[in-house]
């Protein structure tokens, strides 16, 4: 018997952390949900458990990091020993609020997600649920699912369909159209969360660390936090992980969308027994001459790793996101931060064309694959390498590149390159990939990249306190801090200068009231030393006061290292060699929901400002015409 159907706006299957974060910004939102799993809830196992700083970035975004930050561990760098002997070390740090590698348990991460979603909305995850099959035509998309506990069977319609329910998913599978080819490696890899103790524990405590014995051979070690289910309050967890059997990529089969093998596996045949004596053994071979002593074991299992790609994120109102789209080596723990990724950036865009703010709808969903799409095939291409490089099977080639590599981490510029790609920092989007980015000037931050941080920007507006409200405290924030939980594209005027340079008040009345009427976050940015007045401007309408208090920012030093005007590249529009220029440009900044740039351009009067706005006004429909 199959119940009443259900309508909603979008059915997610699969309830990891990609398919929860997907799923906590839609229901932010406040978009109607279907999320489930097969899962009885979350995982109880630590899985995938590293997130790099852009990771983290995106989660303050949305309201999430302190979260994962309480219940994280932090790895402050990576340690490479070749026969017990330590080759090099490399520690974290650049450009980003979250220096470290955050360790933290998919448990974890699942059981935040989730607490969340049903915190903060009115959503939750069904859990002991599954996709059966979905059909779609031109206006919906009709799903069964399976309550696994009752064994009833009921009907989901939804506007969209988004499958982030792994490797072997099902969304993608009931479409013969997607395929899902690559190759599938033969290594038998394993990995296992136990209790460490003994003589050199310090040694390994504070970092990643790679050991090596022998050609061809990797093992790894980090510690964990505590798992959520596990009562303790130590440190004394370790994930371990390598490889069991030999790694040969030339032995990697061409594999085709019927038989993804990719994830943890049961042993399978002859395979070795993860049981605490081998892992014991396993561990004596690689850190000799410490004494190390596996204690209890949490939990342990084989995985296989296969790199596979779907021929495409998008089919009608169907979409793929993480694992279902992409998988691949976890070397540098890039798989779930890239995951998370596709959620983030799918999120918004979907978000939008359900409210009906944008112009073009197709154009915008497409974007989504014409985005990732590319990010997914690199990365997949740096795992594979590293892989290559990683399980070398000449030691002395192996032995001379690791020490040639940490030789020429101790010139900056080499360091800070290879931080930012283990860190994801270095991620941008492809205006040639990307049907949606704008135009930029040059010298001016480019579309595509991440919002740069800068330092604080001064609150402007401070309304005349009145009874026991009080203008006791200056407010500061950074564009990064006025935007968390924002869901709407901002669009930003700043028009910072030198104090001797004329006024640029007539350009910043246009913006505010040329973008009244578009379903954008409006900010202003301009120095302090040409904001004369703590007041509503008088072109404020009294049904705006209350969002301009939230828009209106100054910056109290232009020529800093960190400035908001050097960041985004105006510094060298304001001044020549012998003094500031008279009447210097301002810049138009249009920045998404998911912090990517869209737009840059140099404004010098209000004909700059009605050209620059185009963009905008082709990419939104105006509020105006929208209510008729």
């Amino acid at each position: 018997m199959i119940a009443t159907t259900t309508k909603i706006d979008v059915f997610i299957s699969g309830a990891g952390p990609v398919g929860l974060f997907f799923a906590y910004q839609l229901a932010m939102r406040g978009h109607s949900i279907f999320i489930c799993d097969y899962k009885p809830g979350p995982t109880l196992e630590s899985r995938a458990a590293s997130l790099t700083a852009r990771s983290m970035e995106l989660f303050e975004a949305r309201g999430l990091a302190g979260d994962f930050i309480a219940e994280s561990f932090a790895a402050k760098g990576i340690r490479v020993w070749r026969n017990g002997k330590l080759l090099g070390q490399f520690d974290y740090g650049g450009d980003t609020a979250y220096g470290q590698l955050t360790i933290i348990s998919q448990s974890n991460t699942e059981s935040i997600l989730s607490r969340r979603l049903e915190a903060d909305t009115d959503s939750r995850v069904h859990w002991e649920t599954e996709l059966v099959s979905y059909v779609q035509d031109e206006e919906k998309v009709v799903a069964t699912v399976l309550d696994k506990k009752t064994g009833e069977e009921r009907k989901v319609e939804s506007t969209f369909i988004v499958g982030a329910d792994g490797s072997r998913s099902k969304v993608r599978k009931e479409n013969e159209d997607w395929t899902f080819n690559g190759t599938a490696e033969k290594t038998q890899f394993a990995l296992a969360d136990i209790e460490l103790s003994g003589k050199g524990i310090e040694e390994f405590s504070e970092r990643l660390n790679l050991l090596s014995r022998g050609p061809a051979d990797v093992f790894g070690m980090i510690r964990l936090n505590p798992l959520p289910h596990e009562n303790v309050d130590n440190f004394s967890t370790y994930r371990i992980f390598g490889n069991l059997t030999a790694y040969n990529p030339a032995a990697a089969k061409t594999s085709n969308n019927g038989d993804v093998d990719h994830g943890l596996v049961a042993n399978e045949g002859d395979a070795q027994a993860l049981t605490l004596e081998f892992i014991q053994s396993w561990l004596d071979r690689f850190t000799d001459p410490f004494k190390l002593t596996a204690g209890k074991l949490i939990w342990a299992s084989q995985f296989k790793v296969n790199e596979r790609i779907v021929n495409g994120y998008r089919r009608d109102r169907a979409f793929l996101i993480g694992d279902a789209a992409h998988c691949h080596s976890p070397a540098g723990g890039l798989g779930l931060s890239l995951g998370l990724q596709d959620a983030d950036n799918l999120a918004w865009k979907i978000s939008d064309v359900l409210k009906g703010v944008s112009k073009d709808p197709e154009r915008l969903l497409n974007s989504y694959n014409l985005e990732r799409y590319p990010l997914a095939e690199s990365t997949l291409r740096a795992t594979s390498n590293s892989n290559d490089a990683s399980f070398t099977r000449n030691e002395l080639v192996g032995y001379v590149a690791t020490v040639a590599a940490f030789a020429a981490l101790k010139v900056s510029r080499v360091r800070n390159f290879v931080y930012e790609r283990a860190m994801q920092l270095n991620i941008c989007i492809d205006p040639e990939h990307s049907s949606i980015l704008g135009k930029f000037d040059k010298g001016l931050v480019k579309p595509g990249q991440f919002l740069p941080n800068h330092e604080p920007l001064r609150k402007a507006i401070l309304p005349r306190a009145t009874g026991s409200k009080a203008n006791r405290y200056i407010q500061r924030q950074t564009l990064r801090d006025i935007l968390v939980l924002t869901e709407q594209t901002a669009v930003i005027y700043i028009g910072t200068r030198y104090s001797s340079a004329a006024s640029n008040q007539d350009v910043i009345k246009k913006f505010w009231i040329e973008t009244r009427s578009l379903p954008v976050k409006r900010l202003v940015v301009q120095s302090v030393v040409n904001c004369k007045l703590a007041r509503h401007p008088a072109y404020i309408q009294e049904d705006e006061k209350e969002e301009a208090e939230d828009s209106f920012y100054n910056e109290e030093r232009i020529d800093t290292p960190l400035s908001l005007t050097k960041q985004v590249g105006l510094l060298p529009f304001l001044s020549n060699v012998l003094s500031a220029v008279q009447n210097p440009p301002g810049v138009l900044l249009v920045v998404r929901p998911d912090f990517y740039i869209s737009q840059a351009q140099l404004v010098h009067n209000e004909a700059d400002l009605m050209s620059s706005l185009q963009y905008v006004s082709d990419m939104f429909v105006d509020k105006a015409s929208s209510s008729v």
